[in-house]
């Protein structure tokens, strides 16, 4: 996005926020709560809207300040509301919407969630430690495959009886994602190599574009909706997990899956 962009979606939250707050202390005004609607994507953040993930950490950063001036302020972070608004009116969004990872809402509870918000800034709030920040639309308990299993921070939505092993995205254990490099260390043959490394690849790959079947190698990533923000992800998640650094373009541009494999099985070799 350019500057302009950037700034355009970030001003109307953050020059609005700061007008509404400046205009009631210099009115001397007595407010009984200071509600501000907020998204969790200013925590978990969202594909090509860096700009909007980064007004809403406003907001949340704004409730506290607000707070520690003795001001009332409460943070409602939203995630999928069904029904009505955006969301509703968008197909597309409701097809890419992992209902296993993410709860929705509905307007009675979206309703409830704001009156909750109004007793959350009263001297003596209902919960202490979301007086100034109320986040919905995470699932409790997350599956061990979720997306959300790689963020300490998201920790605490698992199970206490999950493996404390690290997990990747597309849900390999680390032992499974270090048989690569142990094969190519060994002198394994090139086929068996391969073979690991496209079962490894399909799997994250399956995952992240949410789809059943099994992928078609001698295809390109093109073929399958993959644009420059998945190939983002498919980069960090070789880079990450597997200490591969491939370029977006080098991603996009393979001509098959396969030469994708191939060229991270060339790539590990050099770690040998």
């Amino acid at each position: 996005m350019t500057l302009d962009e950037y700034h355009t979606t970030l001003r109307c939250k953050v020059q609005g926020t700061w007008n509404l707050h400046n205009i009631s202390i210099e009115k001397g005004l007595t407010l009984d709560f200071f509600t501000l609607l907020s998204s969790i994507s200013g925590i978990y953040g969202n594909k090509g809207q860096a700009n909007y993930s980064a007004a809403n950490a406003f907001l949340d950063a704004f409730a506290s300040y607000r707070q520690g001036l003795g001001l009332p302020a409460c943070s409602v972070d939203l995630g999928i509301v069904v029904g009505i608004g955006y969301m509703a009116e968008r197909d597309d969004l409701r097809k890419r919407y992992d209902d296993s990872i993410w709860q929705a809402i509905d307007e009675k509870v979206l309703c409830r969630t704001f009156e909750l918000s109004v007793h959350q800034q009263s001297q003596t709030p209902i919960h202490a430690q979301s007086a100034t920040h109320m986040i919905t639309g995470l699932r409790m308990s997350q599956p061990a495959d979720s997306l959300l299993s790689s963020d300490a921070r998201f920790s605490g939505l698992f199970s206490r009886g999950r493996t404390t092993g690290r997990q990747d995205p597309g849900g390999q254990g680390p032992k499974e994602l270090e048989s690569i490099l142990v094969m190519i260390r060994s002198n394994a043959g090139a086929r068996s190599i391969l073979e690991t490394t496209t079962n490894v690849l399909e799997r994250y790959l399956m995952r992240i574009l949410r789809v059943s079947d099994s992928l078609d190698f001698a295809r390109p990533l093109s073929a399958y909706g993959i644009d420059s923000l998945a190939a983002v992800e498919v980069r960090n998640f070789l880079k990450v997990e597997l200490s591969v650094e491939l370029t977006t373009l080098e991603i996009i541009n393979a001509p098959t899956l396969a030469s994708i494999c191939e060229k991270v099985i060339e790539e590990m070799s050099k770690m040998k």
